[in-house]
C-alpha cells in the first residue's frame, strides 16, 4: 500500500475557522479505510495553508497516517495488526517456520487475547504479565485429575 499524505481543511467550530489535518485509517472491525481528522488551529493563528502544513508537521500529526490503529489500542488490536503483518511474513527475514506460526497463533487465540485483549495495551504492567505467567504454568502443568 503506497503511503497517503493525507489532506486539510477548513471547517467551522464555535470558536471559529478551524484547519484540519485528514486523513484515511483501516477500521480493524471490518477493514474499511475511513477518514479521520486531527484540528490542527484557528485560521486566526494560522492564515495560509503553508503555515498549517508547518503546524502539521510540528505536531507530528504524520504519525496518524496510514495507521490502522487507533493511539491508545487495546492488546487485541496490536495483536490483530502483528498476525496480519508479522506472523506468516513472506520473504527471507523474519519468516517462520509454518509449525511456529501454528503454535504462535493457537497460543495467541487461546491464552492471550482472551486473558489481555481488551486491555488498553499501555495499561499493561510487565508485573501483571508475569503474575499471569505463573498462575499460566501453575494451570497447565497441574496432574490431569484421574476419574474414578
Amino acid at each position: 500500500m503506497a503511503k497517503q499524505q493525507g489532506w486539510i481543511r477548513k471547517r467551522k467550530y464555535a470558536d471559529g475557522m478551524t484547519w484540519l489535518f485528514c486523513y484515511l485509517v483501516t477500521r480493524p472491525s471490518d477493514g474499511k479505510r475511513v477518514e479521520n481528522s486531527q484540528r490542527v488551529g484557528r485560521l486566526a493563528d494560522f492564515p495560509t495553508e503553508r503555515s498549517a502544513w508547518m503546524e502539521v508537521a510540528r505536531l507530528g500529526l504524520e504519525k496518524y497516517i496510514d495507521c490502522p490503529i487507533g493511539l491508545e489500542p487495546t492488546f487485541q488490536q496490536l495483536a490483530e495488526d502483528w498476525r496480519l503483518r508479522e506472523l506468516r511474513r513472506e520473504g527471507i527475514i523474519g519468516k517462520k517456520a509454518g509449525e511456529t506460526a501454528d503454535r504462535d497463533e493457537h497460543n495467541l487465540d487461546q491464552y492471550v487475547i482472551p486473558r489481555w485483549g481488551r486491555c488498553l495495551a499501555s495499561s499493561i504492567r510487565p508485573t501483571d504479565v508475569e503474575a499471569w505467567f505463573e498462575v499460566l504454568a501453575l494451570t497447565l502443568s497441574a496432574p490431569m485429575q484421574k476419574s474414578p
